[in-house]
Parts: structure tokens; C-alpha cells; sequence
């Protein structure tokens, strides 16, 4: 059989067979659409979890340091125990650091102390949570906008970045920028203020 006499009977079937190869190819047409919509609506998906997650802070890690390691009791003769404490490491060193970012994949590093102190504002005194950040690091790890001010700088040794919360509700009147607040018995100046998160 010639290639001539293949068309000829490819088109002479398709002619008898309308309606039957229309369907086909209806077929096959909507089953390509069909895939091409899943994978597409996937691949939007995936992107907006992928946004979303990354919005909540999901692909930060944190790291504290602080080991305890175990403690010993022991007995003499009946009397009392005697208790080793557990020791603890409370700081990063340097060299810590160091190792951390050498781990492939971190892309920065925020080092931060965290603790507690007494904040006073116009002989208002309240115990709040206090962080010490890297200025470079923060605004780009921790995902916070700024409503009021600016973001620390490098050279801000008193200034500070307080919370909506902080600003609005701790005490009797607003904070605002420039406000000078006491923490722990040291003026600080305000620089900034945080937008309200959920």
C-alpha cells in the first residue's frame, strides 16, 4: 500500500465517519485541557502555600543556645546526697555563630537576646519582653513592617522599635516617635513603631 492510498483512506473514513472523528478529537482536545488545568492549578497552589508559609516565618529556624547536662546525686554512708548542678550555656560565642553560617543553605543569621524589663513611661511602670537584634539581620528575617518611623540602624545604641501593642495599649497615653522611654532604668527614644500583627 502507497502513502497516496493511506490518505486516500484516512480522508475517505473520516468523511464517512464525521461525527465519530469529531468526538475523537473533542476528546483528545479536552483530556490535553484537562491536564494543562491540573497542572497549572498545582503549580498556583503550591505557590501561594509556598507565599503563605513564607508570610508565618516557616522557612526561619531558631536556635537557642542553652545546654543542661546531667546532674549527679550521690550518696556517703547514708547521709544526705550530694547534688552536682547542671551547668547551662546561656550565649553564643562568636565561633557559634560562625558554624552556623557555614551550614549550606542559611541565608542570614538574626542574633538576638531576649528577656524581660521594666518599662516606664511617665511615672507608668510595666514588664514587657525585650529583644536585642541585629539591625541588619532583623527587618530581614522577621517578618514585620513598620506602621510608624523607621527600622533600627546599626549606629542606634538608644533608640528602640516597640510594638502596636506597646504603643497603643501598656499605658495611660499613646507612644509615639520620639517618645523617651525608661527600660530597666535607661532612656531610650522611640524610632519606631510595629504594625499590628494577628
Amino acid at each position: 500500500m502507497k502513502l497516496s492510498d493511506i490518505i486516500k483512506l484516512s480522508i475517505s473514513n473520516l468523511s464517512q465517519r464525521g461525527l465519530r472523528s469529531w468526538l475523537t478529537v473533542l476528546g483528545i482536545v479536552i483530556g490535553v485541557a484537562a491536564v494543562v488545568a491540573i497542572l497549572s492549578i498545582g503549580s498556583g497552589m503550591q505557590q501561594s502555600i509556598s507565599s503563605q508559609l513564607g508570610g508565618l516565618g516557616a522557612d526561619i529556624i531558631t536556635v537557642s543556645p542553652g545546654f543542661a547536662r546531667a546532674y549527679t546525686v550521690a550518696f556517703q554512708r547514708g547521709a544526705q546526697p550530694l547534688i552536682e548542678r547542671a551547668q547551662t550555656s546561656v550565649y553564643f560565642t562568636e565561633k557559634d555563630v560562625q558554624a552556623i553560617k557555614s551550614i549550606e543553605g542559611i541565608v542570614a543569621i538574626n542574633k538576638v537576646i531576649a528577656g524581660r524589663a521594666n518599662v516606664t513611661y511617665l511615672a507608668q511602670s510595666a514588664s514587657v519582653s525585650v529583644y536585642g537584634v541585629d539591625p541588619l539581620a532583623w527587618k530581614e528575617i522577621i517578618p514585620v513592617e513598620i506602621e510608624e518611623g523607621r527600622y533600627l540602624l546599626p549606629g542606634d545604641s538608644d533608640a528602640i522599635v516597640v510594638g502596636n501593642r506597646v504603643a497603643n495599649q501598656m499605658f495611660k497615653r499613646p507612644l509615639g516617635i520620639s517618645t523617651q522611654l525608661t527600660i530597666n532604668g535607661k532612656p531610650f527614644k522611640i524610632v519606631g513603631i510595629l504594625k499590628e500583627s494577628g
